[in-house]
């Protein structure tokens, strides 16, 4: 009576996993199924081995939907879902921020210097000794607005500004700083980072940051 009874409830455990599978599309990973992409065939099940079922029924893994297509049409393209990207590395930071310090050594100027990803996120930022204060938060938002817009500060400045009568003044609401002297770092036509420089003149920020994506250039071309 107990082996009947084993012998049932196996059998059932075996015809509702094989409903699940049927209806979900499922790939069972057990030794008794052998499932393709567009084919579902069954073994029967060896019931001396309880639990098999119970097993493949925790181990099922997805597979593709069939197609109501004919078969013997192409398939279909895949459909791009990601696209590659790139960002800039603590090194190449510091390679930028060398080639920025350097220009502004080389001219006296102290300023705050900001190497920031694609995303305006700070990665390395230096503020020289008589820098003033504020430089700082607007060397950072400069990186920020450059890296965000993968556009130069400058020309977002010069959108904003009213010229003969005309400009965008709702631009001042945005919430980037849009004055001169951030750079975006672009490879390929994808954003990797930008820099952000304040403590001169827009025109002197903008020299400084361009040194830094100067020193990058410069690497990669070595490569």
């Amino acid at each position: 009576w107990c082996q009947a009874a084993s012998m049932y409830i196996l059998h059932w455990m075996w015809q509702l996993t094989n409903t699940l599978l049927t209806l979900f599309h499922v790939q069972c990973s057990c030794q008794y199924c052998d499932i393709l992409p567009h084919t579902l065939t069954r073994q029967q099940p060896r019931f001396g081995s309880t639990n098999s079922h119970y097993r493949a029924y925790r181990s099922l893994r997805p597979l593709p939907l069939m197609s109501s297509a004919s078969s013997d049409e192409p398939p279909s393209p895949a459909v791009d879902l990601l696209a590659p990207t790139m960002r800039i590395t603590a090194s190449g930071a510091e390679l930028a921020m060398a080639g920025a310090e350097a220009e502004a050594s080389a001219n006296g100027w102290d300023v705050t210097i900001c190497i920031s990803d694609a995303g305006g996120v700070p990665v390395l930022a230096k503020r020289c000794n008589n820098a003033f204060a504020a430089s700082y938060e607007i060397a950072v938002g400069k990186a920020k607005s450059a890296a965000l817009f993968a556009k130069k500060t400058s020309l977002l400045e010069s959108v904003a500004n009213v010229s003969e009568g005309s400009g965008r003044a709702a631009m001042l609401s945005a919430p980037f700083v849009l004055m001169g002297g951030g750079i975006p770092f672009i490879v390929n036509g994808v954003c990797c980072g930008a820099v952000g420089v304040s403590g001169v003149k827009p025109d002197q920020d903008e020299k400084i940051a361009n040194a830094a994506i100067n020193a990058l250039e410069s690497s990669l071309s070595k490569l």
